[in-house]
């Protein structure tokens, strides 16, 4: 029965890599017993109940089973760890980076090889050996210094056997899905290869809309795989490994929960009685004495009845979106929904009324050379290229208000190297890794931004729209007195009613941008030492050292003028020959009581009225830039940040300082860090079956740059580098033959927690910057146990309890938009109190030739804050527990499987985080209702 036996060890390899160090097979002997796992957790393979590391591993057949393909799949079997797009965490040590070209606290490797961005590790994978996840810092063997932990991916390699399978599967949501895999000789015994692809489509997507069922989040993912495998000696080995992945799945909605404006000064853009779209501004109107406030002709119940209709159908399908109101200008008619105008720009990024899409891709080259230099030492080299490119389009659920559409444009090329020599001495009794590495990276980021109602740009347009309308009162006061000679000697020139109104809608969309590049140079060694049978210890350092330097900015959009209309007059006011009270106040001779406040005609011909934004002339490039004179006035593509600096310093008021634009390249940053990562670790075996340990580690993980939106430098600011130091006790006990628990308890010391908080900006209010919080803590306790009583039950459970806390004083922004609290006390954002998850196994032969396993698992997260600091519930992320189920069918020979497979069969309804996005809050990573599949696989 030679094939049975190897498909039940593959069986229970699958139903048992939950938890820590997990067993992967059992052997059939005259008892039934629970093998040991191999990992290459410190760079070596050795058995996991001999390493004092805390590790959850999961074979590839559990992947595929459980249909974990994707990091936030695999977070879901993982206690302690949870992925919310690109932001991993572990143990709650995390970064919530606003943008992709930030490195994580989590590292990634796919085997052994560094992705040095968590964007890079977003693509589907397939023909997976096992996946490691080492929690706590492992900044002394791994490429880039981590604070969380790491992702060990451990890819099939090349057979010396030829072997090759096709799978082929369907499911819900007209979903279908392709896998091929050969592997095998080439020439002889020196050169092996193996080549597999992997396509998962759909042809519906899961979400709805639920005002007109349109759906989104198609699937169109593939990856693909090459290994080349040489050995032309005993002792030298040549691994070549090209990845390739591409997702050009449709984004999916986040779902909207309520109105919080971030400038409440401003009423919301509601539609009126005729279904007209107006921008509140009342400022303009009052400046030229055009009457009351515009809110007095608005329907404020407009919006809400919107909302309480989202609110009141939501679930995971469900949202609400409206792909005409597209991406950079709208269809220039009215909307039947809500009542909006615009008029389409020539410049548009997105066609209107297209779904947004991913379009992602991740090229990698690894080639890793090994040379056997004696029996006890060898040689690794180890040279890795990833590139990264994406353009992704997402709108988030607007309930037709503050609409958004958000293309961000990414390209990341990094490579790396690695020397080491690894060996052992001493009979055996002391082992080592001792290296270095260098390592370099370029990226840029571009987000395009559309924010045509965002109460936050209204203060913009306030003063922009305000001051030229001012001025145009005081040019006609004075060439009606003075004559227009000495109007033009005072001001220049008359703005022109068409610069008023530019400047009344100006803001809109803009582009905030960085590119960067980053060196790294490290060396390290980590050793390991068996005192006697019972005691041994593990001591590891490394030094690494970081240079950054970046150029970033806020632009304006394609030189389109959005912001030029409003700020050129704004600078105007704030020129050194003008500026006063703040720089906000033009200079005017005495204005004559006999000319009237409403001498300027609208272009309709109107005296009383308001300017709606929708009724007006489009926006061209460049019709509406500012032609006033000097350094400060903003021109196509210029910066819109301001900055201080001491030629800035208004010599009649030193106490008032006057910001001018950055360069239009951007602003210059750089970062120098360097640090020290250490490890040491005693464990005693008291007995062959059980392993107590103890350690000590710390970890950095480098400072950042960002890409941001702001009016003022200050928010275009990096942050520094952050430091865990990290204790953990734990022990690894084998029971009895067929029951093996481990646990761990840990404290970490967290310094310098890197944060994507808010600040105060000058102009929009609460925006999104890098942060460091000074002082933090985090502790919990980790377990997991299997069981195998016989050969057909298979019974895995594992659990984590976690504590955060900030432990200083640290003042910020309330994402909320309350006012600026102090921070300590608080518990971090995505880290869940409890998560458990079980998976129950039972296989029996049916028939003469097959065998089947039945096998379900549930796994639980408690509730947890989205953002830092936000006692609003709109920022809870409810606890949530979800259900999986699979049956496969496989036949005694091996040749055959069928799987049938199960996702969140109860239909749970729950997501990844909440936040605060312009004037509305919104749950964002929407999981994916009730998904099941049917899969056949043949191999050969």
């Amino acid at each position: 029965m030679p094939y049975r036996q190897s498909y039940l060890k593959r069986s229970i390899c699958l139903a048992m890599l939950m938890g820590g160090a997990l067993p992967t097979a059992p052997s059939f002997a005259q008892e039934f017993t629970l093998e040991e796992v191999i990992v290459t957790a410190r760079k070596r393979e050795e058995s996991v109940n001999d390493i004092p590391v805390a590790v959850t591993a999961m074979s590839g057949d559990q992947m595929e089973a459980l249909q974990a393909f994707n990091p936030d799949e695999l977070a879901q079997y993982v206690p302690g760890m949870t992925v919310v797009g690109d932001v991993y965490t572990i143990r709650g040590i995390g970064f919530n980076a606003a943008n992709p070209s930030s490195s994580g606290t989590v590292g990634v490797s796919y085997d052994q090889a560094t992705l040095p961005y968590p964007v890079m590790s977003r693509g589907m994978t397939f023909d997976i050996e096992r996946v490691e996840v080492l929690k706590g810092p492992q900044g002394t063997l791994y490429g880039r210094s981590t604070t969380g932990g790491q992702i060990n991916y451990i890819f099939n390699k090349p057979t010396d056997e030829f072997e090759a399978s096709v799978m082929v599967e369907g499911g819900n949501y007209d979903s279908w899905g392709a896998e091929a895999i050969v592997s095998g000789p080439v020439l002889g015994d020196t050169l092996r290869a193996r080549v597999g692809i992997k396509t998962q489509q759909s042809e519906e997507g899961w979400q709805k809309n639920i005002l007109n069922n349109e759906r989104r989040g198609e699937d169109d993912r593939t990856s693909g795989r090459l290994v080349l495998d040489y050995t032309p000696t005993d002792e030298l080995g040549i691994m070549l490994t090209y990845h390739r992945w591409e997702d050009k799945s449709q984004t999916t909605s986040a779902q909207v929960l309520a109105a919080v404006a971030e400038n409440p000064f401003y009423t919301q853009p509601f539609a009126d009685a005729n279904g007209r779209g107006y921008n509140p501004l009342f400022i303009t109107g009052r400046a030229l004495g055009l009457g009351s406030p515009l809110w007095d002709t608005i329907q404020p119940d407009h919006f809400q009845a919107r909302l309480d209709v989202a609110q009141a159908r939501q679930d995971a399908v469900r949202s609400n979106w409206d792909n005409d109101m597209g991406v950079w200008g709208f269809r220039g008619t009215q909307d039947d929904i809500n009542g909006w105008y615009d008029l389409a720009s020539p410049h548009l990024r997105v066609p209107l009324g297209q779904d947004p899409r991913s379009d992602r891709e991740n090229d990698m080259v690894d080639l890793k050379v090994t040379w056997d230099l004696t029996d006890s030492v060898t040689l690794i080299s180890q040279t890795t290229y990833n590139k990264y490119q994406s353009t992704v389009v997402g709108w988030g659920d607007t309930a037709g208000y503050a609409l958004s559409g958000v293309p961000s444009d990414v390209d990341q090329e990094s490579w790396q190297t690695e020397l080491r020599f690894t060996g052992d001495i001493m009979d055996g009794r002391m082992t080592y890794n001792i290296g270095g590495m260098y390592a370099e990276d370029d990226a840029w980021d571009e987000q395009s931004i559309h924010l045509p109602h965002a109460t936050a740009i209204y203060s913009l347009r306030d003063f922009g729209s305000s001051l030229a309308a001012t001025k145009q009162l005081y040019y006609d006061a004075t060439a009606l007195f003075l004559g227009v000679d000495q109007a033009n000697a005072i001001y220049g020139s008359r703005p022109t009613d068409q610069e008023i109104i530019d400047a009344s809608v100006a803001g809109r969309s803009w582009q905030p941008f960085q590119d960067s590049q980053y060196d790294y140079h490290a060396v390290f060694a980590q050793s390991t030492y068996e005192i006697n049978d019972e005691w041994g210890v593990e001591a590891g350092a490394r030094y690494q050292k970081m240079e950054g330097k970046s150029r970033s900015c806020t632009r304006q959009y394609e030189g389109l003028g959005h912001f030029a209309a409003a700020w050129n007059w704004l600078f105007y006011a704030m020129d050194d020959n003008y500026a006063g009270n703040g720089g906000v106040v033009l200079p005017s001779p005495p204005l004559p009581a006999a000319v009237p406040l409403n001498i300027i005609p609208l272009p309709d011909g109107s005296v009383n009225g308001f300017f709606p934004w929708d009724s007006q002339a489009g926006i061209t490039a460049g019709s509406n830039i500012s032609t006033l004179p000097g350094p400060n006035a903003l021109g196509p593509f210029d910066c819109i940040e301001t900055e201080l600096t001491a030629e800035t310093v208004d010599p009649l008021d030193p106490n008032n300082t006057i910001r001018r634009p950055v360069d239009a390249g951007g602003r210059p940053h750089e970062l120098d860090e360097e640090a020290i990562s250490a490890r040491i670790a005693v464990n005693y075996r008291p007995t062959d079956d059980i392993m107590y340990y103890g350690s000590i580690a710390q970890g950095y993980k480098s400072g950042v740059f960002t890409t941001t939106s702001a009016s003022s430098s200050n928010g275009l600011e990096p942050v520094d580098q952050e430091k865990v130091v990290a204790y953990e006790v734990g022990f690894k006990w084998s029971a009895t033959d067929t029951v093996h628990w481990n646990a761990s308890a840990y404290f970490y010391d967290y310094q310098d927690k890197q944060l994507n908080g808010t600040i105060q900006d000058p102009f929009f209010g609460d925006l999104t910057a890098l942060l460091n919080v000074p002082e933090s803590e985090v502790y919990g306790v980790e377990t997991d146990v299997t069981w195998a009583p016989n050969a057909n039950w298979f019974i895995t459970a594992n659990a984590a309890y976690l504590q955060t806390e900030v432990t200083s004083d640290f003042f910020g922004n309330d994402p909320s938009g309350a006012e600026p609290i102090n921070f300590n006390g608080e518990e971090f954002a995505l880290s869940p109190e409890y998560q458990a998850t079980l998976m129950v196994s039972y296989n029996f032969d049916v028939l003469d030739n097959w065998n089947l396993r039945i096998t379900g698992d549930v796994s639980y997260t408690a509730e947890q804050d989205g953002q830092l600091a936000s006692s609003d519930p709109l920022f809870k992320v409810e606890e949530y527990t979800l259900v999986g189920v699979n049956v496969n069918l496989n036949s005694h020979d091996g040749l055959w499987e069928v799987n049938l497979w199960g996702k969140n069969v109860t239909d749970e309804y729950y997501w990844g985080t909440a936040s605060q996005n312009t004037d509305q809050n919104l749950r964002s990573g929407i999981g994916e209702p009730r998904t099941w599949g049917l899969q056949v696989r043949r191999n050969f």
